[in-house]
């Protein structure tokens, strides 16, 4: 793993996780997969004709159709997977004793200056580190690469680096020999000032 010689503003690398590799956009590379449906009723589905020695003019078989990662995306996930395994264990003492959902602060380092979405790029590396890309791998067991149980809401919250949205900072850096992204949770107790009451009363209406 090659981590960039220069360290982008926000990013503690005390507390955060470089995954190297271009991230694509995982939103935008999809595309459409057939699958055999596993329910013998054909009733609405869709069909192909499946030539086999006891079918040889074909057999009419149901399918449902599904959106999937790209061949690129794919490509990138199996890329990263070692790093994947080897960071899970940093990254819980990363958010060790933090509250749930986790909020995870995300800096991507890009090959060029071409503009990117922010949510399609956080997609590939959610599908990544909750192991949902993994359930049905024939090797790789989906509890090694499970940083995180699920990506909903009530688990892990996306967001680029907090100081640099507050100060006006880069959001992204550019650098060709050596893209990825950093992944630093915050802790947002130490974030959120608590308000100082001293006698006030608050009512609710």
């Amino acid at each position: 793993m090659k981590i960039p010689q220069s360290i982008p503003p926000g990013i503690n690398p005390d507390k955060a996780i470089f995954l190297s590799g271009q991230v694509p956009s995982a939103k935008n590379n999809k595309e459409i997969g057939f699958y055999l449906k596993a329910t013998d009723d054909q009733t609405g589905n869709w069909f192909f004709k499946k030539v086999t020695k006891e079918h040889p003019e074909g057999q009419l078989k149901a399918i449902t159709p599904t959106l999937r990662p790209s061949e690129r995306t794919e490509n990138y996930i199996s890329d990263i997977v070692q790093q994947i395994i080897t960071n899970k264990k940093p990254f819980k003492e990363l958010v060790r004793d933090m509250p749930k959902p986790y909020v995870i602060q995300l800096h991507f380092v890009r090959k060029t200056k071409a503009m990117f979405d922010f949510s399609n790029a956080t997609e590939a590396i959610a599908d990544a580190i909750s192991g949902s890309f993994w359930k049905r791998h024939e090797k790789i067991p989906q509890i090694v690469t499970q940083w995180i149980d699920v990506d909903d809401m009530a688990n892990v919250v996306f967001i680029p680096v907090l100081e640099n949205m507050l100060t006006g900072k880069p959001l992204y850096s550019v650098d060709p020999a050596s893209p990825g992204v950093w992944i630093q949770p915050l802790d947002i107790r130490a974030s959120v000032e608590k308000p100082e009451l001293k006698g006030t009363q608050i009512y609710l209406f």
